[in-house]
């Protein structure tokens, strides 16, 4: 399974992400289980417990190759969660990370995932495509939707 499958080197923080789809494809089978069988170890000097930064960033590009993974296979309903997961991942660091090499990144990762909703839009019911539809047309727009939304929902 895992024959010519690498982890990215320029990847240090959800290179699983990065590797999940070269695994589904060299997999004849998946099997699922109630057995835990991955554990991950928070240390004081992990990664995940670092400052944010860049690295934080790869999170949002792990869940983009997923999405568009998912979509090719036509997963449409969990394609669109991944998508959630990588556009609230945008929107998070996009009010932390200030830096001209993260915001380079973030408006870049946002390009990736506005074609994701693009292609995603045929898929989907008509409310969840207004949801993709904001989002294409301002990051800005869909971050105060989803914010709303979720003071809407805690209520």
């Amino acid at each position: 399974m895992w024959d010519g499958v690498r982890f990215p080197d320029e990847i240090t923080k959800n290179e699983d992400e990065y590797v999940f789809p070269a695994i589904m494809e060299s997999s004849q089978r998946i099997y699922l289980t109630k057995k835990v069988v991955y554990n991950q170890v928070f240390t004081k000097h992990s990664i995940t417990r670092s400052e944010y930064g860049f690295k934080n960033l790869f999170h949002a590009g792990g869940a983009a190759e997923l999405t568009k993974y998912l979509k090719n296979k036509e997963y449409y309903d969990i394609a669109l969660f991944e998508f959630g997961i990588g556009t609230r991942s945008i929107i998070d660091f996009n009010g932390v990370l200030k830096d001209e090499a993260c915001q380079k990144e973030i408006k870049r990762l946002y390009k990736v995932f506005c074609k994701l909703a693009k292609e995603l839009i045929p898929h989907v019911n008509f409310k969840t495509k207004m949801r993709l539809l904001l989002f294409r047309f301002s990051l800005k727009g869909y971050t105060v939707f989803q914010r709303k939304h979720a003071k809407i929902v805690a209520k």
